[in-house]
């Protein structure tokens, strides 16, 4: 089991994910994960372009990406080494919370750390949107 505790104002997060406390932060333009008290993270995603909305996760021994489903769908397709495994939205139309649905073979830290990236990119999606329309 995990529980997530995300800050409301940045982009930080604090997790317990089976016993064990992570922490969710930005750092240097990267998105990382890694076990409190540890330097280095051990979690890494990081956006291949500032043109797409897609994120590389890194996370030693795996290649994950999360991409958006089409232009005009609000969705997004996890992708491990190539292949999807995994798809995520939204919980209903009123809601901003992401879902996420992905094999359940992947790591829970990794399957936490993933939901944590949609979050970030529906909210700076909601946040860019907010701003061209000019708040309305």
């Amino acid at each position: 089991m995990a529980s997530v505790r995300p800050a409301s104002m940045r982009e930080r997060a604090e997790a317990q994910i089976d016993g064990r406390q992570w922490t969710f932060r930005k750092q240097h333009g990267e998105l990382v994960a890694g076990l409190a008290g540890e330097p280095e993270p051990r979690l890494v995603a990081s956006r291949p372009s500032v043109l797409r909305q897609a994120w590389d996760i890194r996370t030693g021994a795996r290649t994950y990406r999360i991409e958006p489903m089409g232009f005009l769908h609000s969705g997004f397709r996890v992708l491990r080494d190539g292949s999807e495994v995994g798809t995520g939205g939204k919980a209903s139309f009123w809601s901003n919370r992401p879902t996420l649905d992905v094999d359940p073979a992947i790591p829970q830290a990794e399957q936490v750390f993933l939901l944590w990236v949609s979050f970030i990119m529906r909210r700076r999606a909601t946040a860019a949107a907010s701003s061209s329309s000019g708040g309305a």
